[in-house]
């Protein structure tokens, strides 16, 4: 769960919700269908972010549509899930089946490391291709706010001796 803000408002102090952004940029198609008898609120929530207006700045080009299952008799006994299917840049699908356990922040969550994942791949490949830019990097780790590398020059550099070559002193 994002971690709470604590706002002063007064005297008193209340907690707020920080939602995680949502960003679209990596992100070619998005198709939820929302099912009005299954009980999965997160799909509700999920739709209604990725249609303000402030996400589809984020991506003009994204396809977003969002699609309901129609209402009858036998829906009603048997209600389908809701589903959320993303496309990315670079072709890969996402097909997923919220349900009462999974929040709308998850879903959110599950989007942008996928999309960093991708910049990040995308990034390694560009590397690679014109080396002349900067080396490639040997390993890759996430923390908290962002992304390091380390490097084969930073390997080599650790394996020799603090200032270079060692010199003796003499007396």
């Amino acid at each position: 769960a994002p971690a709470p803000a604590l706002a002063r408002t007064g005297h008193t102090m209340s907690i707020i919700r920080l939602k995680p952004k949502l960003e679209l940029a990596l992100v070619n198609s998005v198709r939820v269908v929302l099912s009005p008898f299954y009980d999965a609120p997160s799909s509700n929530e999920f739709a209604k972010r990725i249609t303000s207006a402030a996400v589809r700045a984020t991506n003009p080009k994204c396809e977003i549509n969002i699609d309901r299952v129609p209402e009858s008799v036998e829906a009603y006994k048997n209600p389908p899930p809701p589903k959320i299917e993303i496309e990315y840049a670079d072709g890969t699908k996402d097909h997923l089946v919220p349900d009462r356990s999974l929040p709308a922040h998850q879903i959110v969550k599950h989007v942008q490391d996928r999309c960093s994942s991708i910049l990040i791949s995308q990034q390694i490949a560009e590397m690679k291709k014109s080396p002349v830019v900067g080396p490639a990097p040997v390993k890759i780790w996430r923390g908290r706010r962002q992304t390091f590398c380390d490097y084969a020059e930073d390997e080599a550099a650790k394996k020799k001796a603090a200032g270079g070559v060692k010199t003796i002193k003499k007396k």
